[in-house]
């Protein structure tokens, strides 16, 4: 009988408990899915979306490598299926109403990009399922039932990321190394050598594959007895597609090295290193949220005790999974940075390892244990009941209205248009409309910082038509604009004094300082728009002793200017506590 076959074998007699799953499942990836919009209130998904409308603009040279470009080209495919949608159906008549409309309501752009990772997380159930299920058997399958209520996995769905998509992609290349265990030929290698290449172009740290990928070709020399030539032949061919596929799909890490270079290995890894997290620490970190948001404690506890359990048996799928979950978590430890996104890709493989000790405790009860089966049935729908419910909670938090979305509303008819605000970075707070005057400051001192005249000429066309597009933008918005300038938030530094790094220069007002309130008083600021998401971490004592400048700048808020309006989050409403000040009032 073929994989296929058994496949669809296995899907069939377990689809009655599988499909509800999946429906679940799906459910918790649309519900709010919607979250903010039209704000924007992800860190860093403009930078996936914009790069996917550059490259949909012809400049197919990336404008920064911090991100990976495979996500961005899958958008911009679906961002030209939208656009002749829009052409047939009259709403476009040139690409730049396109643009425009980006602009004035980035929503169908974001929505794509969510839909495409919820997507990703709805198939990374499936492949668990099958991964698991061939690997060890039926009831490994229940980890497909982990991985669609997952917390983490849930919400990252929620964004236009690569969290979710690289973590359905390693599923995908484990997967096709265990086809080749089970069957070594080179077809089999050669696949799962470009799905090894895809998983790394879609983020840089599913690079770890190849470890799995070198064991793979071990285990099965050992058990082949493969002579010393063809194991070298095999890990070369395999090595070989997935550089291939990497440079294939990404040719321009290779054609402009040194921007790739400073992108990915300067700047990332000099802002995590900087970071200073002690090894202790980011131990502690990563365990409460694997605790907490991925697989909830009760499955934590049977994921180690199934890894502990795999190093022991070390059969062949025991290593194939243990050769990624090991290097990964080591990365992880030793980058010096707490990132909660980074538990999202090997959250699957912990839940196929917790399935495991659950499969060995099923296995061991014997037939005078049948009658306790039911009892072990109800003791797993407590283990799921906490990550069940955090997923719920998750979505439906995204699901509420936004405080910087009632802000911005009350904002815009409360506050003259043309009043000068200073406000806290744009995805912690209303997201206002700058005006013509803000806007073309904003942009060239973006463009001066970042040195746009000496980058290469598809990045200054590129910036050139980003600035032509928002200019056209504001001309036909007909709501009112502010002039709006940010505080420029040094968050990659451990504290206040730490050197800069040169290839992230900071930009506008607060280049290398914050302002008195006398300062900004005199320079016309009339309010200050300041967000949970900041000045939290500022207004204590470890704030004020690393960070005295924005110690300083918020507590004088406090103590000095009129609180004009809290918006705060509350039973129904999500988001951070946003707070409008008058520079000119009186406390």
């Amino acid at each position: 009988m073929s994989r296929l076959a058994f496949i669809n074998e296995d899907l069939r007699r377990d689809w009655p408990w599988l499909s509800p799953v999946l429906l679940a499942g799906l459910a918790l990836r649309l519900w709010g899915i919607g979250f903010g919009l039209p704000g924007l209130y992800h860190t860093d998904e403009n930078l996936i979306v914009r790069q996917a409308l550059a490259f949909g603009a012809g400049i197919l040279r990336p404008y920064s490598y911090v991100y990976s470009p495979f996500l961005p080209y899958c958008l911009t495919f679906l961002y030209g299926l939208y656009f002749l949608v829009g052409l047939l159906t009259g709403r476009f008549h040139s690409p730049s109403d396109l643009a425009i409309l980006y602009f004035n309501d980035p929503t169908p752009f974001y929505l794509l990009a969510r839909l495409t990772s919820a997507v990703f997380g709805l198939a990374a159930v499936v492949i668990t399922y099958i991964l698991a299920t061939r690997m060890y058997g039926r009831v490994a399958g229940v980890s497909a039932v982990f991985v669609a209520l997952s917390p983490a996995l849930v919400l990252h769905s929620h964004y236009g990321m690569s969290d979710v998509p690289v973590a359905c992609l390693i599923l995908v290349a484990l997967y096709a190394l265990w086809c080749f265990i089970e069957e070594p030929t080179t077809r089999r290698l050669f696949i799962a050598g470009i799905v090894v290449g895809l998983a790394i172009v879609m983020k840089y740290s599913a690079w770890v594959l190849i470890f799995p990928l070198i064991v793979t070709v071990i285990v099965v020399a050992r058990r082949e007895r493969w002579p010393g030539r063809r194991i070298l032949g095999y890990l070369a061919l395999g090595g070989f597609v997935a550089i291939g596929t990497f440079l294939v799909i990404s040719p321009y890490t290779a054609l402009d090295f040194r921007n790739f270079w400073a992108d990915v290995v300067i700047f990332q890894l000099g802002t995590q290193l900087r970071q200073g997290e002690s090894f202790i620490g980011l131990w502690t970190y990563y365990l409460s949220a694997f605790a907490v948001e991925g697989l909830g404690f009760p499955l934590l506890v049977a994921a180690l005790i199934g890894s502990a359990y795999a190093i022991y048996l070390r059969r062949p799928a025991d290593i194939l999974l243990v050769s990624f979950l090991v290097p990964y978590l080591a990365m992880l430890l030793f980058q010096g940075r707490q990132q909660f996104n980074w538990i999202v890709p090997v959250i699957p493989v912990l839940c196929i390892l917790a399935s495991l000790t659950l499969d060995a405790i099923w296995r061991a009860m014997s037939a005078a244990w049948m009658r306790w089966r039911p009892a072990a049935l109800v003791v797993l729908a407590i283990m799921i009941g906490p990550m069940a419910h955090r997923a719920y909670e998750r979505s439906q938090w995204l699901s509420w209205p936004d405080t910087r979305n009632i802000a911005r509303e009350w904002i815009e008819a409360h506050i003259p248009a043309g009043a000068r605000i200073l406000s806290d970075p744009m995805w912690t707070v209303p997201q206002l409309r700058q005006n013509r005057e803000s806007l073309i400051r904003y942009l060239g001192e973006r463009a001066n910082a970042k040195d746009i005249e000496n980058r290469p000429e598809s990045t200054r066309t590129a910036y050139s038509q980003y600035v032509h597009y928002q200019l056209a933008a504001l001309e036909s918005y007909s709501g009112p604009t502010y002039d709006i300038v940010y505080i420029q938030h040094e968050w990659w530094k451990s504290d206040e004094g730490a050197p800069d790094i040169q290839v992230y220069p900071v930009w506008g007002l607060f280049e290398g300082r914050v302002f008195s309130l006398d300062e900004l008083r005199a320079q016309g600021f009339q309010y200050v728009v300041v967000s949970s998401l900041k000045y939290l971490q500022y207004l204590r004592e470890e704030g004020k002793e690393k960070w005295p400048s924005y110690y300083a700048l918020y507590s004088s808020l406090e103590e000095q200017c009129r609180l004009v309006q809290v918006f705060a989050p509350d039973t129904g409403i999500a988001g951070p506590i946003v707070k409008l000040y008058d520079l000119h009032g009186q406390p």
